[in-house]
């Protein structure tokens, strides 16, 4: 297991380094000038910042300092506010990981039992209310669900805080709504693999014996049938945790959650 960890990693240097290249190398191609802030910035304060910064280096220097610094855990300081990158990221990425979590213990125990619910009561109702849920939940913007929630649970209905973070005991309050709007996709595509899953377990031939000796409903869905369902739900379950780790930023910046994304 180890060696393979270590092998993906590997693998994926080259993307790491190729992306980071490119994304300087556009930079650098636009002419941007960061040391231009304001328009009381002197040619001689512009200058000082060039040389501060390494600008005035040519191309090739820069990205070979950038890579140098970075295998020393050097990120460079922010332009915004004069602090250490590392020391910022250090600081926020407690939270995204906290409410990234949230999300996806709230997504997995949600898509999982809408699936099973879902499956059981195939052409109902029901099935038709999460079909069009799970629609919704795929194709509406994060950044529009969590304004219409925005609105209606905490502006209309006062239930829960529309934005920020504070500590305390009603600290969990702050991190529904981001955690609903950031669960929203991966409940949906949950909820769809779980069903496919559990028809085609339901229809093996397996089910049906177990079902022939007696075998209550419940135990025939919940031993037999979810156990051999959840083999491709597991394999996508991991995925979206990565997923819910890269969607947090526009999420945490539309609630001002005190994470990376702010």
């Amino acid at each position: 297991m180890t060696v393979y960890i270590i092998k993906r990693i590997l693998q994926g240097l080259p993307t790491i380094i190729g992306a980071t290249l490119v994304t300087f190398l556009l930079t650098y191609a636009t002419g941007a000038n960061p040391c231009l802030r304001s328009e009381r910035s002197t040619a001689r304060g512009v200058e000082l910042c060039r040389q501060a910064l390494g600008l005035d280096r040519p191309w090739y220097i820069q990205v070979g300092t950038f890579y140098g610094n970075l295998l020393q855990g050097d990120l460079g300081v922010s332009l915004a506010n004069r602090q250490p990158v590392s020391a910022q990221i250090a600081d926020r990425i407690g939270q995204s990981a906290r409410l990234a979590l949230v999300a996806f213990v709230f997504a997995v125990f949600t898509g999982v039992i809408g699936g099973v619910v879902t499956a059981l009561r195939r052409n109902t109702l029901v099935d038709y209310f999460g079909l069009v849920t799970s629609l919704l939940g795929v194709s509406m913007p994060a950044f529009l669900l969590g304004l219409v929630l925005q609105y209606f649970i905490g502006y209309k209905l006062r239930w829960l805080p529309i934005s920020g973070w504070k500590p305390g005991p009603d600290a969990w309050r702050y991190m529904i709504l981001p955690a609903i709007v950031l669960a929203a996709g991966p409940i949906a595509l949950l909820t769809r693999l779980t069903r496919s899953a559990m028809l085609d377990v339901l229809s093996q031939d397996y089910v049906r014996t177990a079902r022939a000796k007696g075998l209550t409903g419940r135990i025939v869905v919940y031993k037999h049938a979810l156990r051999n369902a959840m083999i491709p739900v597991v394999t996508v379950t991991a995925a979206s945790l990565a997923v819910l780790l890269e969607g947090s930023f526009v999420v945490e910046f539309l609630f001002s959650w005190p994470g990376l994304g702010k």
